[in-house]
């Protein structure tokens, strides 16, 4: 398996959210937004997601926002979502929803 930098397998990260909250996948560094996946809404029908491009919870704003709130229904999950977009500084996650469960896929 090919690895870069030497050592360290090539391939994406993943984190697992569940609730309601602010989430930072990553503080250092660009990347790139791979996708997202609605796992679950639990009976909750006011759910959604917002991505930005800001290693902290404070920098959560319109000029950090990679991708809009997506509001969801219970009768579409589960269902993806691909990006493929950059993020230059971090990258942070925003969830409403007190029963949302998300997977973001990121580099």
């Amino acid at each position: 398996m090919a690895t870069y930098p030497p050592n360290q397998p090539i391939g994406v990260n993943y984190k697992h959210i569940t609730g309601a909250g602010t989430t930072v996948l990553r503080t250092v560094g660009g990347g790139i937004l791979q996708g997202a996946v609605l796992n679950g809404a639990g009976g909750s029908t006011a759910l959604g997601m917002s991505f930005y491009d800001t290693p902290a919870t404070g920098g959560v704003s319109s000029s950090t926002l990679i991708a809009a709130a997506v509001p969801v229904t219970t009768d579409i999950i589960p269902f993806g979502l691909q990006y493929g977009v950059n993020y230059n500084t971090g990258l942070t996650v925003v969830t409403a929803g007190a029963t949302i469960d998300i997977t973001v896929i990121y580099k």
